[in-house]
């Protein structure tokens, strides 16, 4: 359980540090389109992190957090696809 726990951690910390470079040091230089495509990367990670740490204790959580992070895929396709033009 510690190492998946730090595996866990370790992802929400290169997320995190990823969101940072990408709209804290980098914005300027990218695109909002480019910006939205990297979500793509970061937010399923912090999905598989922080699901990872809710279901350690659970009999598969390395599987729940894969499917959780495929879902968070999947939801950030639809609001980029349907809700965000509308905004």
């Amino acid at each position: 359980m510690k190492k998946l726990k730090t595996i866990y951690i370790a992802a929400i910390s290169f997320a995190v540090l990823f969101a940072i470079v990408i709209y804290g040091i980098a914005a300027e230089n990218l695109t909002e389109t480019i910006m939205i495509n990297m979500s793509f990367i970061w937010v399923p990670m912090i999905v598989f992190g922080a699901s990872g740490l809710v279901f350690i204790n659970k009999k598969r959580p390395v599987l729940l957090s894969i499917l959780w992070s495929i879902f968070s895929f999947f939801l950030m396709i639809v609001f980029f696809s349907i809700i965000w033009p509308l905004l």
